[in-house]
């Protein structure tokens, strides 16, 4: 069977013409109709004397006289019936004058009454067809879905009416209506699954049977009966006519396909033309009235069991729509990440409408089931859901009638399958991909999901070429002219826009709390870091303020200034280590090493600081809460207490109190000036009142004594484990390097390294750096060259290789690795200077290369060079 291509309907307006002849009648019966107010004929069938035997019957005869005084009760009955109900009344063996019984429908168009006239069923066949007709419908009411209803419809309605094939059909959204179910001879080719060519059913044609339920044609080559009209008289309005005509073309179309017999049923579910069956019959066949009545109950029987299947359908649809999107949503609670989780589950969410393959748009990244797109293509499709969607979902099943937005067909060429130009189609964009649903799933446009659906082929099976002498004529063997109607997708159903729309609903709500939720997030954290910076500028103060108590205290006898600002630097050094202590304390640590990196700035001498109590590990909370605790004990006594003046004392000591369950902390100033309460509380009185006891849950208490302060603090035992040293030694080892302090130099012995040597510094702070110069020239360097960039060291590298080099990690936002590769290509040794407290900003390739915490220690510097400079020279 040869199938031919097209990729667009070739239908005209010649395929939308009316199939009833005008003013025609089929000759198995006759027509009469008179007029509604005076009941005289106005018009009747050429052969309705005949058929009725009766020679009264003309133009003007009376309805007494056409049907006799016993029909008159029977026909206004009748008549009442039709106008109530809006379609032909029947009656069944009526008695007429010329002796013989017909079977009659009544009904009124517009101001005439039509009475048609048929010849009637065999005697006894009322009550076996009532039998079958219950038979039928007991069958077809146990179906639970469509497709078995479809099937039980056709076979049965073949049973009833004897064609050789009964064809069900419906109409998709497109309105192109598809054989869904079949029941046919055996020797005759299938159409199951086939689309009808629209000449099958018209849109004039389809208006007709969404009023006349039951249209049959008994012979579509049999001459046709002209009626006979009163001069004058408007068309006769033949819509509800049992016997009314067939046009020319209906008969051109029947032949070609070698019909001689048809009959259609409609299917109508909820007011609507859902579908046909259409009965075909290669031999003329008639059904009589009573017939037609049987089979027309049948199909609204299947329409009722056709919508309520559909609804049932529906509602399984939405509640495992439901269920789906609720396990989503139960899921999506847990969540932080909303888009992250969104596209992880973009495979759980294509049951949800059938579909091929699906995608989400999010926060300007693109996540695909299946496939992935060209970034090029991405970009499109998401301007496109901004210009064609918006807020709303956006369907279509046909890509190829969709241009890009702002262009139009003049802008557009093709070569082959591929399009060029502004005006290009969105199938071009989309190989294979015919059908496209965009669901917006956020507040605001921006976030789409796309959900694809790959073409599918259908088979559109038109007339065939034949006449009624043709030798298949009345055999049915006339085969179809099939056509490939290519470029659609399975239109998109109610369910799917349904489930589509609970899926927005419920990604708009996960989304819209999400982006709430960031709101609030960015909101708290913006608090934050406001308090951060107010706690970071506290804390700078109170370093700068020891700091400058530190330098002003007068020399001591006996030592020269140069000593005096070693011991400085030492103190200064101390200082940026308990810094880098408060830094960790999120991982824990030891009581005694946050002690003695707080205090050590502060032992002027043996016995100034005292520290009494075994290896206390405190977690990461307590550990934080007492480094700041200690930090502003220990700037209050540099300031005002037994660390601002040479004779004082501090005794810190702690030990476990079994009964209470705590560890007790006592901080004892002695010989420090005399102490004055405070005219307000500060930052550390703060710490010491609240957040022992709203952190810890434990105590605190200061007692301001003449002689000292004494603060003691008691905190739950949880907070604190004994560790012997091995352990305190390898927990110590696993959170950070342990940082050494220099001790006070004197002399130069440590820096003979550097003596003569050409040095490269990368330092970005001036002051920092001239320190750095001056010290290492006192140190004997013969040259330091200073940069404040990466640039300007790899010039001075291309220029005249230095002998070593110090390099600042970070360098106003940028890292110094890229000079750092360049020096360690060209042999050249150098060290890091950073003031981070570990090795996070440096690259594992340079991981063995020497660091040098900031603040700057001029002798760390010195023997730090002097090393690399020594191990290059012995393998020189």
């Amino acid at each position: 069977m040869d199938i031919s291509e097209c990729t667009h309907s070739d239908l005209t307006e010649s395929d939308l013409e009316i199939f009833s002849a005008p003013e025609r009648i089929q000759p198995r019966g006759c027509l009469l109709s008179f007029s509604t107010d005076g009941l005289a004929l106005l018009r009747h069938s050429e052969n309705a004397a005949q058929f009725l035997s009766n020679p009264a019957i003309r133009i003007g005869a009376s309805l007494e006289n056409c049907l006799g005084a016993a029909a008159l009760k029977s026909v206004f009955t009748a008549r009442e019936e039709s106008r109530q109900l809006g379609r032909p009344a029947l009656l069944f063996e009526f008695p007429l004058p010329g002796g013989i019984p017909r079977d009659v429908a009544v009904h009124l168009s517009g101001d005439e009454l039509v009475v048609e006239c048929e010849p009637v069923g065999k005697p006894g066949e009322n009550g076996r067809r009532i039998a079958q007709l219950r038979m039928v419908i007991d069958q077809l009411r146990d179906k639970t879905d469509l497709h078995s209803l479809f099937t039980a419809v056709v076979r049965q309605i073949r049973d009833v009416s004897g064609y050789d094939r009964v064809m069900l059909y419906r109409f998709d959204q497109t309105g192109m209506p598809q054989v869904v179910a079949e029941d046919k001879r055996e020797d005759l080719g299938s159409f199951e699954g086939h689309y009808l060519a629209t000449e099958d059913v018209t849109i004039l044609t389809a208006s007709q049977y969404r009023r006349t339920r039951v249209r049959m044609i008994d012979d579509v080559i049999v001459p046709q009966v002209p009626l006979v009209s009163a001069p004058g008289l408007p068309p006769l309005d033949m819509s509800f006519a049992q016997l009314r005509g067939v046009s020319p073309q209906a008969k051109a179309y029947f032949v070609s396909r070698g019909v001689r017999s048809s009959t259609a049923i409609s299917l109508i579910v909820d007011g609507t033309l859902w579908g046909m069956i259409a009965c075909r019959h290669y031999t003329p066949r008639v059904m009589t009235i009573d017939e037609r009545a049987i089979v027309k109950m049948i199909g609204e029987f299947a329409s009722l069991q056709i919508a309520a299947l559909i609804r049932s359908h529906r509602l399984e649809v939405t509640t495992r729509a439901q269920a789906l999107i609720g396990h989503f949503l139960h899921n999506a609670a847990s969540k932080l990440d909303i888009p992250s989780y969104v596209r992880s589950q973009l495979s759980s969410l294509m049951p949800l409408v059938e579909c091929d393959d699906i995608a989400a748009w999010i926060g300007g990244e693109w996540t695909q089931h299946k496939n992935i797109l060209p970034e090029n293509i991405i970009t499109t499709l998401v301007a496109e859901a901004g210009a064609k969607a918006g807020t709303t979902i956006w369907t279509t099943d046909r890509l190829s009638a969709d241009r890009i937005s702002g262009t139009s067909d003049s802008d557009t060429t093709f070569s082959g399958s591929t399009a060029s130009g502004t005006g290009a189609a969105l199938r071009s964009l989309l190989p294979g991909i015919a059908g496209l649903m965009i669901i917006p799933v956020s507040p605001t446009p921006g976030d789409y999901m796309f959900v694809f659906r790959r073409e599918v082929i259908r088979i559109i099976n038109r007339p065939g070429t034949s006449s009624p002498s043709a030798p298949d004529a009345g055999n049915g063997h006339i085969p179809p002219r099939l056509t490939r109607l290519r470029g659609r997708s399975d239109p998109w159903t109610i369910e799917d826009e349904e489930a589509a729309e609970q899926l927005r609903s419920a990604l708009i709500e996960v989304m819209g709390a999400y982006r709430q939720q960031q709101i609030l997030e960015r909101a708290e954290a913006d608090t934050r870091q406001r308090m951060l910076n107010e706690e970071l500028s506290h804390r700078v103060k109170n370093i700068l303020a020891v700091v400058q108590s530190l330098i002003s205290r007068p020399l001591p006898p006996g030592r020269s200034a140069e000593e005096h600002l070693t011991a400085l630097r030492g103190r200064i050094a101390a200082l940026a280590t308990a810094h880098d202590q408060i830094s960790r304390a999120a991982h824990g640590g030891s009581l005694r090493a946050l002690l003695e990196a707080e205090l050590a700035p502060y032992r002027l001498q043996a016995g100034t600081v005292t520290l009494e109590g075994p290896d206390l590990w405190l977690p990461g909370k307590a550990l934080s809460i007492m480094t700041l605790l200690f930090h502003e004990l220990a700037t209050n006594a540099a300031k005002y207490g037994a660390l601002s003046v040479r004779e004082g004392r501090l005794t810190v000591s702690w030990a476990q109190n079994a009964q209470a369950k705590t560890w007790d902390i006592s901080w004892t100033e002695t010989n420090g000036p005399a102490v004055k309460p405070a005219a307000r509380s500060g930052f550390g009185s703060v710490l010491l009142e609240r957040a022992v006891s709203h952190e810890l849950g434990g105590r605190a208490s200061r007692d301001l004594r003449p002689e000292g302060a004494i603060i003691r603090v008691s905190i739950p035992d949880r907070f604190g484990t004994l560790a012997c040293p091995a352990e305190m030694s390898a927990r110590q080892q696993t959170k950070t390097e342990p940082t050494s302090f220099p001790a006070e130099k004197t002399g130069h012995s440590s820096s003979d390294g550097v003596t003569d040597a050409r040095i490269l510094l990368v330092e970005d702070q001036l002051l920092i750096a001239m320190e750095v110069e001056d010290a290492l020239r006192d140190f004997g360097a013969a040259e330091v060259t200073t940069v404040s960039s990466v640039e300007e060291g790899v010039s001075i590298v291309e220029t005249r290789l230095p002998d070593v080099a110090i390099l600042d990690v970070n360098l106003d936002g940028k890292t110094s690795v890229d000079l750092a590769r360049l020096l360690r290509r060209k042999g050249v040794p150098f060290v890091f200077a950073t003031g981070y407290m570990d090795r996070s900003m440096i690259p594992d390739e340079f991981q063995t290369i020497p660091v040098i915490r900031k603040p700057y220690a001029a002798s760390a510097i010195a023997s730090a060079l002097g090393a690399l400079l020594d191990t290059r020279r012995s393998a020189a």
